[in-house]
């Protein structure tokens, strides 16, 4: 029975399961989309990267082909085809790249260095506006007039003095293919170049008519009208989301998993230890221990208050302060509260003092929340011998949060004739809001307030029993050990105290069984 109840404490709902299921699985699929969208930022990184190195090629053998045909080929502009062919010819090899050098006059193509002596309008290449043509400007054509079938980057110089006048350069698109075609290397599967409205691509295919290529990297250039665009290949794309997907989302996994261990290893404390709470309740191990209450004026006692004591049969004597903490913030605090409220009715009933009894229960605001537990409490009332009742305790500030709920609660428990008191007040979250707003009829001073004698610790406790008085509160103060803190108990004005200076905890026998007991309070504390 031993192994299995322990196997039993580190059991876990289905709910904590299912939620344990879903936090992996939104960690991982989170990650799974985080290793995605880096592997995503990767591919554009290396699309923009490739483009602007391709853009930088072909600017390089532009300015090349501008440089060395300004300087070998421009000066023969306007001078006779006749006179200048010859040279011409010459001086078209010194230039890298170009498959041809034409000189231009009016405005007229007239002396190639591959054909001699033509003549092409120098429309047939920039369009009717030849005008802009004057201006440095570059045109990418699928043919020539010479050859179709060839595509070409076409470089007009105009002369500086005469703007009718200039050299055009024909650039062979091989030198563009294998620029652009040398940027799959590094993962790209499509590369575009486009001058206006024509553009080629890496396979050396021209097409005239503007074509967007959709989720393309776009790089411009800044000293000439083109612009490279590229796609990533399939394949270098598919590899940077498996493999930083994967890795991502196993990074992920594990802290799904490292997430849910730890969360399970935190929570299982906790559930071993509502777990062996159960197990105590149905073994019976829980008992009641009572103490008395005195009158301050006359050391008469009035009242005793129960603690709850835990003896387990391994473990020995639990103290509630290891473990009611925990409890009274899950469901089990009803079967808690519940023990306590039969077991001290049972005493009363037990016992029969000759004098009329009232039972204080230190309650959590979820059992008030609880459907039923007024009317649970009413019928506990009723059980209970002629006169007697019984006095709830509140210890905490949540009762604020649902003033409404609350105050319906206490009126139900008022109308049953069961009285409300604050425990250990000036500890926790206890102010003077819950008695400004709540009908309590008891207050009780935590032992840190009657522990002080000192003139400081006076003014203090006056203050506050001031302030219960003023409210019409009875005062009860609490872990009172000498003559000198009954003293000051004395002279502040309180009205009933407790301590090891009167009687130590003892069983109901020995206190229930005491005729001189005028009132009981049962309390689950420490």
């Amino acid at each position: 029975m031993a192994w299995r109840d322990r196997f039993e404490g580190w059991s876990f709902s289905p709910v904590t399961w299912l939620v344990s299921l879903l936090v992996c699985a939104v960690t991982t699929a989170t990650a799974l989309w985080v290793g995605e969208q880096y592997a995503q930022q990767l591919v554009d990184r290396r699309e923009s990267m490739v483009a602007r190195d391709v853009v930088a090629a072909i600017e390089r053998i532009i300015a090349t082909v501008e440089r060395e045909g300004a300087r070998h080929v421009a000066p023969l502009a306007g001078k006779p085809c006749a006179e200048i062919g010859r040279p011409l010819r010459e001086r078209e090899s010194y230039i890298p790249y170009a498959r041809a050098a034409a000189m231009v006059a009016n405005d007229v193509i007239y002396c190639s260095s591959a054909r001699g002596e033509i003549k092409v309008p120098l429309s047939w290449y920039f369009g009717d506006n030849t005008a802009a043509a004057r201006h440095q400007r570059i045109v990418l054509v699928g043919r020539t007039p010479f050859r179709e079938q060839a595509p070409a980057l076409v470089l007009y110089l105009p002369s500086a003095s005469q703007p009718s006048q200039g050299a055009v350069f024909v650039i062979d698109s091989t030198y563009l293919v294998d620029t652009l075609a040398h940027g799959k290397e590094f993962g790209a599967g499509t590369i575009a170049l486009s001058v206006g409205e024509a553009m080629m691509d890496q396979d050396g295919t021209y097409r005239d008519a503007p074509t967007p290529i959709p989720l393309s990297t776009l790089a411009r250039s800044s000293a000439y009208p083109l612009a490279v665009a590229v796609v990533a290949s399939p394949a270098f794309s598919s590899e940077l989301m498996r493999r930083y997907g994967l890795f991502v989302g196993a990074i992920g996994l594990l802290l799904g998993l490292l997430a849910v261990a730890g969360f399970l290893i935190v929570a299982a404390p906790k559930r071993l230890l509502l777990q062996a709470v159960r197990q105590g309740l149905r073994r019976r191990e829980f008992h009641l221990a009572y103490q008395p209450i005195v009158a301050v004026r006359t050391r008469e006692t009035i009242g005793v208050e129960a603690f709850l004591r835990w003896r387990h049969p391994r473990w020995g004597m639990i103290p509630p302060a290891s473990f009611i903490e925990t409890v009274e913030s899950t469901a089990v605090i009803d079967d808690i509260t519940r023990f306590v409220l039969h077991q001290a009715v049972n005493d009363m009933n037990r016992y029969c003092p000759t004098r009329a009894l009232h039972v204080a229960v230190n309650v959590a605001p979820l059992n008030l929340r609880r459907k039923g537990f007024a009317a649970e409490l009413a019928a506990l009332q009723a059980s209970m011998p002629a006169g007697s009742g019984l006095v709830v305790e509140i210890t905490e500030r949540h009762l604020l949060a649902d003033h409404g709920a609350a105050m319906e609660a206490f009126d139900r428990l008022h109308h049953a004739g069961i009285r409300l008191a604050v425990d250990d007040f000036g500890t926790r979250n206890n102010n003077l809001d819950m008695i400004r707003n709540f009908p309590f009829d008891y207050l009780k001073i935590d032992r840190q307030f009657t522990q002080d004698v000192s003139p400081d610790g006076r003014a203090l406790l006056r203050s506050i029993v001031a302030m219960a008085h003023h409210f019409r509160l009875v005062v009860i103060a609490e872990g009172i050990e000498s003559e000198a803190q009954h003293a000051l108990l004395a002279e502040v004005g309180v009205d009933c105290a407790q301590g090891y200076l009167y009687r130590r905890p003892a069983s109901a026998r020995e206190i229930l069984g005491d005729g001189e007991v005028q009132e009981t309070e049962a309390v689950v504390a420490a």
